[in-house]
Parts: structure tokens; sequence; C-alpha cells
């Protein structure tokens, strides 16, 4: 099973952390358990910290007075080191372990990384730009190799963990997948967002007046990704953005939403009916997304149904003295 480590993604997203293997923590004392997986300090700290810059963007005013986000901080915490439980569960229940070719991968991994560095200070440095020790990195490099084992396990239809025959997934189109399009007006470096949204308020206005969407689109977005892709996505739950997501599933077919701030700037999206022959010619892609969806759905059971045991010291970490 060959699998390949996204080095960027693990640096920057919300992974997941597995059993340790060579490298020691900084701090192994056990913060809290998640199902039979033992938190330490390193990993506490590494999701305690990037968890809380997600919510307060570096600003450390947001925490001050009664509206400060800790009760979502909470939340998120303990719901991310609950997927670290879950992961390792279902890894033990399909009886899935990382091989000495996947070792060999994460070793690699972390070479290239250190010797991309000028020195050693340097990569500490990078690594502690984003709070992970350097045992925090080897975890998390191993968790998503472990990840991306379970979840090619569960979605390989030879194992009959999920069933996907053309009448099932026909049959899942019909109820739980969705095709919409947008007109981006992006927020690109040096733009103005105010002129931008005025933009939005335009085009909008020229829709309102019955100029096609799609000519509208053609015209003004700047979604590069639905060039070639039939002008519009074709998706199911957890596989776009929420802003999209949530949008489409509100409109009925042929409706167009008003102007949205998204992540990306400002969108009007409408919603489409599904196309009979691309269903036909997409049946694959298709199958993979409703595979991965089902999978998504058997984690959240799964994190949701874990038992999650703290430490008194779990309690005592605050915004201020994790540091």
């Amino acid at each position: 099973m060959k699998i390949r480590i996204a080095l960027l993604s693990l640096l920057l997203g919300a992974s997941l952390l597995l059993s340790a293997c060579g490298i020691r923590p900084l701090d192994g004392s056990v913060v809290a358990t998640a199902g039979d997986y033992k938190i330490t300090y390193d990993e506490f700290r590494y999701f305690f910290l990037n968890t809380k810059k997600e919510l307060d963007g570096g600003d450390a005013s947001v925490w001050e007075g009664k509206d400060a986000p800790t009760e979502q901080l909470k939340k998120d915490l303990e719901y991310r080191l609950k997927r670290l439980g879950a992961i390792a569960k279902m890894a033990k229940d399909y009886d899935l372990s990382i091989d000495s070719e996947g070792k060999e991968a994460i070793e690699s991994t972390m070479s290239s990384f250190r010797d991309s560095m000028e020195s050693k200070e340097a990569y500490l440095a990078a690594l502690e730009e984003k709070f992970a020790s350097e045992y925090a990195f080897e975890q998390m490099l191993r968790s998503q190799y472990l990840f991306e084992m379970v979840r090619e396990y569960v979605t390989d239809e030879r194992n009959f963990l999920i069933r996907a025959d053309d009448a099932t997934l026909l049959a899942d189109i019909e109820k739980n997948f969705w095709r919409g399009a947008q007109i981006l007006i992006r927020n690109d470096e040096g733009e103005d967002p105010k002129a931008n949204r005025a933009l939005a308020e335009q085009v909008l206005s020229e829709l309102k007046d019955g100029e096609s969407f799609f000519t509208l689109m053609a015209k003004y977005g700047e979604d590069p990704q639905l060039s070639g892709n039939q002008n519009s996505y074709y998706f199911t739950t957890g596989q776009l953005l929420p802003y999209f997501e949530k949008e489409v599933r509100a409109l009925e077919i042929g409706q167009n939403s008003e102007v949205v701030e998204c992540v990306h700037g400002y969108a009007i999206i409408t919603r489409l009916p599904m196309e009979e022959e691309y269903i036909k010619g997409h049946l694959e892609s298709l199958r993979d997304a409703m595979m991965y969806r089902i999978f998504n759905e058997m984690l959240e059971e799964e994190i949701k149904a874990l038992p999650f045991k703290t430490s008194p010291s779990y309690y005592t970490y605050t915004v201020d003295n994790v540091t």
C-alpha cells in the first residue's frame, strides 16, 4: 500500500496523532485519554495552541470578557483529541498497523524536511512556529499514514464494509448529492474588499434583471476549478467548503442566492438540476465520493461514542499558561 504524506497539510492543518515510535516527547506526561489512546503533553500543546490560534487569530484580547470563546475552544479541542482515539480504535479493529514501508516513508519525509533547513535550529524553529515538537511532528506523519490506511481499507469494496453497487449508488445520489455553481469574486492580495463587494452586488443586480447566470459567471467569475467541471460541482456532504454546501442545499433547483461572504471573497450561488448523462459518465468518481462520505460518517460515530477522560492538569491549562 503506497500512501503519500502531505507535509504542508500536516504542518498547517489539525492532524491526527497516534502512538509514538522513535523520538521521545519533550514532556510525556499524560494529559488525557481518548479511548485507549494516551495523549501526551506534547500532543495536547500542539492541538491546544493551534485550536486557540484558529479562534483568536493571534489576538490575545479575544479571550478577555464574558464573550470570550472559551467554551468553543474546549469543544473544538476535545473533538480533535477524541478523533485521535477514534482513528487508533478503527485501526485496531481492522488489524491495521504501519509496516516497514510506512516507517521508511515517514523517516524519509522527516529527513527531507530537516535537510531543507539551513540548520537543526532552523528546523526546530519551523516546527515550533506550528507549536510542534519533533515528537509531535513524527506523530502527525504517523497519524496521516495510518488514517489513510484505515480509509483505504474501509472504502475498498473487496472488504464489504460499504455497499457500493450501482443500484445503491444511484439511490444515494438521488438522496445525498447536489449540483451547484457560483460566481466568485475573489479578494486577492492588494484588492479592496469593499470594491469587490460592490462588484458582487452589481452582478447580482444584473442576474435579477434577467441576465444568464452562466453568462455572468463567464464574464466575472474567478473560480478556476469550475472551468473544466461542466461549469458546476456535483458533490455530497463534506466534500466542498461549508458555505457552498450550505447555500446549495438551502436553495430550490433553479434558485439563486444573495451575495454570500466566503473565505475567498464574495459569491453568488445557484442550485442546478442533476443531469443523468453526467451521472452515467462519472459513476466511479461519484462512487468514491459516496464511499468517502460514508467512511467519514463511520468515523464521526466512533468519535461520538469514544470515552474521553482528562487528568487534573487538563483543566489547569488556560490560554495564558500554555506556551
